[in-house]
C-alpha cells in the first residue's frame, strides 16, 4: 500500500461504528490483500429489548433511560434469548436507519424467567410494546405488563405525571 504520511490516519470501526484518529506508526498492513472490510461482516450486531418501546436518547427520559440501561448492563454477562431475527440483517449495524437484528431477553441466570426488560419497566424507563409482545411467550409478556403497572402506579420515570400517551413513539 501507498505510505499516507505523518498525518494522523482516520480510523473507522465498522464493528461499533465508532472513529478515532491514529499515529500512522500504530497501523500495520494487512498480509492477506483478499482480507477486506467488505469481506469480513461486521461481529457486532443491532439488538433491541423484546417487547419494550424504550425512548429515544435525545427524548424526554431517552437520556435517564440510556443511563439506566447502561449501569443495569455494564459490565455483566447475561444469557440472552432470542426472540426475533430480521430475515435480512444489514451488514453496517452502525448506521442510524439500519434495522434491529435481534430482540431479545436478557437474562442474569440460565433458568430465570425474570429478564433486565423488567427491572427497566418497573423503573418506568420504557413501556410494553403491544405489537411487538404478539409473538412472545404469555408469561413472559405478562410480566413485561406487570413491572409496567408497578411503574405507572408508583410514578417512576416516565409515568412521574400520571399516564404516558399510548400514541407517542
Amino acid at each position: 500500500g501507498k505510505r499516507v504520511g505523518e498525518k494522523p490516519v482516520p480510523v473507522f470501526y465498522c464493528d461499533f461504528g465508532n472513529e478515532e484518529s491514529l499515529d500512522f506508526n500504530r497501523l500495520r498492513p494487512l498480509r492477506d490483500s483478499s482480507i477486506t472490510a467488505g469481506a469480513i461482516p461486521p461481529m457486532a450486531n443491532l439488538c433491541a429489548f423484546s417487547g419494550l418501546k424504550v425512548p429515544s436518547v435525545d427524548s424526554e427520559y431517552g437520556f435517564q433511560a440510556a443511563t439506566f440501561i447502561g449501569q443495569t448492563i455494564a459490565n455483566n454477562a447475561f444469557f440472552a434469548r432470542i426472540n426475533a431475527r430480521e430475515r435480512y440483517p444489514t451488514t453496517k449495524p452502525w448506521d442510524e436507519e439500519s434495522p434491529v437484528t435481534f430482540a431479545l431477553a436478557l437474562f442474569q441466570e440460565k433458568d430465570s424467567t425474570e429478564s433486565v426488560a423488567v427491572d427497566i419497566l418497573r423503573a418506568g424507563f420504557a413501556r410494553v410494546d403491544a405489537r411487538a409482545c404478539r409473538r412472545l411467550p404469555s408469561d413472559f409478556v405478562q410480566s413485561l405488563r406487570d413491572a409496567q403497572e408497578f411503574a405507572r402506579r408508583s410514578r417512576l420515570g416516565m409515568w412521574e405525571y400520571g399516564d404516558v400517551d399510548s400514541d407517542e413513539d
